[in-house]
């Protein structure tokens, strides 16, 4: 055998293996669980929360939604783009959210730019609410869970320039409350207002969607090549903390590379 032949076998294989791992990293979602320390919650206290973000162009089945409901999350937080700009019905999303209800009563839900590309957003806005999913849309809603009195604040898609943070905002009073952040966009830290929360949820980059080893992100929509806030958690001013998912969804180019489509279980902790 030359060593030509032996090279082209070689480069078949390696070809046959990214292969693969595309496959899996597009295709079949994981459950990343993560690890956060908060202030606003009190040591000893946690929160468990189930992060849900860029569902476009994605079918879950049912074997992974039953692991969802497994999870048994305090509250879900569903951060954008749960449909594309061409799907012709809304049956694919509907079928996630009611699998998601019998996980956890307490479903929020924030908008993202893919959402607003359908001429029927508002429509699925409506058919979300009326499976009582809150809807925020530049406002905040309170909840007790646990004797944990929380605050969550949801904007409207940042990137396409529809967050009104100030107006989200508007009349909450702390008074020693953990305050939670939903927007699509991680840049909503562009606005100092952003960190009155203690922990921000955010969707939008995809993780990049292709990420190479030492590099991490090529690309991220919003901040260019090489981003900073790709995926993962973040530690912000003013002690407030973000984690970036980098969803289920893919966007362009149908492909995922050392960067698995996901959801969060986030088990939030308080301040020893």
């Amino acid at each position: 055998m030359t060593i030509g032949i032996i090279l082209l076998l070689i480069l078949a294989v390696l070809v046959i293996l990214v292969l693969g791992d595309v496959i899996v990293e597009t295709r079949f979602p994981k459950i990343a669980d993560v690890e956060v320390t908060c202030k606003g919650l009190s040591g000893g206290q946690e929160l468990r929360i189930l992060q849900v973000t860029d569902l476009h162009n994605m079918h879950l089945n049912d074997r992974f939604l039953e692991r969802l409901i497994a999870t048994l999350p305090d509250l879900v937080a569903i951060t954008g783009d749960l449909i594309n700009g061409q799907e012709a019905d809304f049956h694919r999303v509907y079928r996630v959210i009611e699998k998601l209800r019998a996980a956890c009563p307490h479903l929020y839900f924030v908008s993202g730019n893919n959402d607003w590309e359908h001429r029927r957003y508002r429509e699925l806005a409506e058919g979300l609410r009326a499976r009582d999913v809150h809807v925020l849309c530049n406002r905040s809603v309170e909840l007790t869970i646990r004797g944990m009195e929380m605050i969550i604040v949801g904007v409207d898609d940042p990137h396409t320039k529809r967050d009104r943070l100030g107006e989200a905002f508007q009349g909450v009073e702390r008074g020693g409350r953990f305050a939670l952040l939903l927007a699509h966009d991680p840049m909503i830290i562009r606005k100092s207002q952003a960190f009155q929360a203690d922990l921000i949820l955010a969707g939008h980059t995809h993780g990049g969607q292709v990420r190479f080893p030492f590099v991490g992100a090529v690309v991220a929509p919003g901040q260019g090549y090489f981003p900073k806030y790709d995926k993962g958690t973040f530690h912000l001013p003013e002690g407030t903390v973000m984690h970036i998912d980098s969803g289920l969804g893919t966007s362009g180019i149908p492909v995922r590379f050392l960067n698995r489509s996901q959801v969060s279980v986030l088990q939030v902790k308080g301040e020893a």
